[in-house]
């Protein structure tokens, strides 16, 4: 609603802020006050989103590569061939990942994760988008033994603040809503089939920090170093 901009609320932080949530990344509010401050990093230091900027544009889906699938042993028939190909490269093409796959890993390299909700059928209406959740409501709760795909977990208390929010959703978070508030269990398992993860740290998935946590302190130091010379020379310029 544009008559009712949401209200945003901006910290800052400090080193030793910093140092305090990396004594112990692994609970959940030092997760929340580490991607928060990717975030405000983010927004406010040059060097520090040149980093991540550079990191997730280093995946390009602006080109990619089809072929199909032939037997060695049988024989193949083109046309058949042909027209698997054409459907292939038709929905490839509708889903256009050089926008979306670029988001989900600008969130990821920012918050060391990245969920996301599918809309659309790229194969039946030709459309395709990526919703990105907040990470603070989803947790990752399963992943194929195989293929190694991530499933999550939403907090479907995302919603109570406004359950007029729920109109832009799918409808499947309206049910899960229902039944949320009938069974009072708020972490719903969604759909593996509509949903996608990227986590920048596979090998754990208890908990996520942003990848470049490692980096803050000298980036806030920078920051620290830019506001003490702009104090100098302001007393200069007061002596002169």
């Amino acid at each position: 609603d544009p008559e009712k901009p949401p209200t945003r609320t901006t910290n800052t932080y400090s080193r030793d802020s910093l140092r305090t949530y990396l004594r112990n990344p692994a609970t959940d509010a030092n997760n929340k006050n580490l991607r928060k401050l990717s975030n405000y990093l983010y927004t406010v230091s040059h060097v520090y989103r040149r980093m991540v900027n550079f990191k997730a544009h280093q995946i390009n889906c602006k080109t990619w590569s089809a072929y199909p699938i032939v037997s060695m042993v049988d024989e193949n028939d083109e046309e058949s061939i042909l027209r698997e190909y054409e459907r292939v490269v038709n929905i490839v093409t509708a889903m256009h990942m050089e926008t979306q796959i670029f988001k989900i890993m600008l969130a990821a390299w920012k918050s060391g994760v990245a969920y996301g909700y599918i809309y659309g059928d790229p194969e039946k209406d030709g459309e395709f988008y990526i919703h990105l959740l907040d990470p603070d409501y989803c947790k990752i709760s399963c992943a194929s033994f195989d293929q190694g795909v991530l499933g999550f977990l939403f907090d479907m208390s995302f919603f109570t603040k406004d359950e007029k929010q729920l109109e832009y959703y799918d409808k499947e978070f309206q049910k899960l809503y229902n039944q949320y508030k009938t069974d009072n269990i708020k972490w719903k398992q969604l759909p593996i089939e509509r949903t996608i993860c990227i986590k920048i740290d596979p090998d754990n998935l208890d908990y996520s920090i942003p990848p470049l946590s490692g980096l803050m302190e000298q980036v806030i130091s920078l920051t620290d170093l830019q506001a003490a010379q702009d104090e100098i020379d302001s007393l200069q310029n007061y002596k002169m």
